[in-house]
């Protein structure tokens, strides 16, 4: 992994239009951790428990393309927060420049995602319910199993995401004047 706080490349794109007045939150970088929960859509039951050894049994409730949408928002949003920075710890860190706009897009993701668990999911598992008590089984999904409540389920389904300023860099952007002084320096020498 690259030593971001070492790695005065890493802020390349970043820098402030007026170098005199750089700015705390410009300079800085940001960690993007987000927790993305989805609830597998099975119920666990115990079977029997002999000499000590539980044996468990795992039965499908829900069919698995009902929760696969919530799925792709977790890989959505790795994709976009590997693409913009490194994983560190549990996140990912990049500049200020691109934490924004990451925050800006998991931000819209995170309504979306909201709006298809309660809009989508939660009437399509309700109704999966009635129809269960009905005799109705789902395609793919296990007959006798006992289906938790509708609150719970929704509990199990989140999407959270928070962004904390890890570090300010100033000194690379000093290395880069005296750089650039050094430079003009050099410069009206050779033009003597």
């Amino acid at each position: 992994m690259t030593d971001l706080f070492r790695d005065a490349s890493f802020f390349g794109g970043c820098e402030p239009k007026n170098s005199d007045k750089t700015d705390v939150a410009e300079n800085s970088l940001v960690l993007v951790s987000f927790r993305i929960s989805v609830w597998t859509g099975m119920s666990t039951e115990q079977t029997s428990v002999e000499e000590g050894a539980e044996n468990m049994r795992r039965r499908r409730i829900v069919p698995a393309s009902m929760l696969k949408v919530f799925s792709d928002f977790r890989v959505r949003a790795k994709a976009l927060c590997a693409e913009r920075g490194e994983p560190y710890l549990n996140g990912y860190v990049m500049r200020r420049c691109d934490a924004v706009s990451v925050e800006r897009t998991l931000a819209i993701w995170r309504r979306e995602f909201c709006r298809q668990r309660d809009e989508v999911f939660a009437p399509f598992y309700e109704k999966s319910v009635y129809d269960r008590s009905m005799g109705v089984v789902p395609k793919g999904c296990a007959s006798d199993v006992i289906c938790p409540s509708t609150d719970y389920v929704l509990r199990r389904i989140s999407f959270e995401f928070d962004a904390f300023t890890l570090a300010y860099r100033r000194r690379c952007f000093l290395r880069r004047r005296l750089c650039l002084a050094g430079q003009r320096a050099l410069f009206r020498y050779r033009r003597a």
